[in-house]
């Protein structure tokens, strides 16, 4: 079993940086000016507007650039706040159900998550006093969704993260969990999981919060070269028996439906692993599941300690 401590990294350099603003409404998947705050959260992706000046700035969009994503005050879980930075990693589509594309998107990982929310409020304080960009003010204007803004917009964001005290000091939610394991890549840090990169099936639906026959899997990662699957199964307290239980049914399942491919693994990550697990763990571990625990640690790097 490992122990991993969750920290903050520096930024990579980037060509642009957009400011993309959703709603709080659950994503229709369908065309509209429109866009919702499930699509960049739980999807991971951000589509294109029927036509104007978001359809023209959309289409500059490319892999690299950076996403400020600005979630209106009808997002419960982020009102009124930019709180995540998305790097661009691919142009795309989504398919209906007869293959056709339906929809022009770009895919979306998170590149940072800050430590606590910058607020409308405190966007347009800066953007007055010059700290920020003027078109940083468009920040829960109405009929705008996405425009680009300038890089030093991005660097004084992070500068301003830093002396923040962080809103997740005490407890992650999973979808915080979610964002570091995916934003800060730390499959990469453990060698038998380096070279997964997040599951993408033949519709285009990614590995986040993944749903096959009788669940819904937190996040589903695949290897190229081996056709091998990875379920990750996220739990921000104690990892309890019914999570052991409920990674292995997940694992099993897809092994069945994946017995003429690859292999199917599993990693059961959660804040603390009590004792009396102990042979239970030894179990899983020897079936291809492993348990790790992870620490909170927003001074360092992601990194993984020793082995506990």
């Amino acid at each position: 079993m490992c122990r991993l401590i969750l920290g903050q990294d520096g930024a990579d350099m980037s060509t642009n940086v957009y400011l993309v603003q959703v709603s709080g409404h659950r994503s229709t998947h369908g065309l509209g000016a429109e866009r919702w705050a499930d699509e960049p959260l739980k999807l991971g992706l951000y589509g294109v507007w029927r036509s104007g000046q978001g359809k023209k700035i959309f289409r500059q969009i490319q892999k690299g650039d950076y996403v400020l994503l600005y979630c209106t005050g009808n997002v419960d879980e982020y009102p009124n706040q930019i709180r995540h930075i998305y790097e661009v990693v691919e142009r795309g589509g989504i398919l209906d159900e007869h293959d056709k594309l339906k929809e022009r998107v770009v895919w979306l990982k998170t590149h940072r998550l800050l430590r606590r929310g910058l607020e409308r409020q405190t966007i347009h304080v800066m953007a007055k006093k010059g700290d920020l960009s003027p078109n940083m003010m468009k920040c829960g204007g109405h009929g705008f969704n996405v425009y680009q803004v300038e890089w030093k917009d991005y660097l004084r964001i992070l500068e301003w993260d830093k002396n923040q005290n962080p809103q997740i000091a005490v407890q992650l939610s999973e979808r915080e969990l979610s964002d570091y394991i995916l934003g800060m890549r730390i499959l990469e840090l453990i060698p038998e999981y380096r070279g997964y990169e997040l599951h993408r099936n033949t519709n285009g639906k990614i590995g986040v919060r993944y749903k096959i026959d009788g669940g819904e899997v937190d996040l589903l990662f695949h290897k190229k070269k081996t056709d091998d699957l990875l379920v990750v199964e996220l739990k921000v307290g104690e990892i309890e028996m019914k999570h052991t239980n409920q990674v292995k049914r997940y694992v099993d399942r897809l092994r069945r439906q994946n017995r003429n491919k690859g292999s199917v693994f599993g990693l059961l990550v959660g804040r603390h692993c009590p004792g009396k697990l102990k042979s239970r763990i030894e179990e899983l571990e020897s079936g291809g599941i492993r348990v790790a625990t992870y620490a909170i640690n927003l001074e360092v790097n992601l990194r993984e300690s020793a082995q506990l």
